[in-house]
């Protein structure tokens, strides 16, 4: 979970997926999507677009 999907083995990201589908039941996938949406949110470069990001942010 704490390695980007992008690293993983075909055969862990397929197991991956299996545990995402089940987001709504288990927290850990829940907790890894969030991780990821933040990656993804703090890679960018203008405050502006982060500051608005962040207060929709968990969607």
């Amino acid at each position: 979970m704490l390695k980007d999907r992008a690293d993983l083995k075909p055969e862990t990201a397929s197991d991956l997926d299996v545990l995402i589908a089940r987001i709504n039941r288990v927290r850990t996938p829940r907790a890894w999507v969030y991780k990821e949406q933040l990656h993804e949110i703090l890679e960018r470069k203008q405050i502006n677009v982060v500051r608005q990001m962040l207060k929709h942010w968990p969607t």
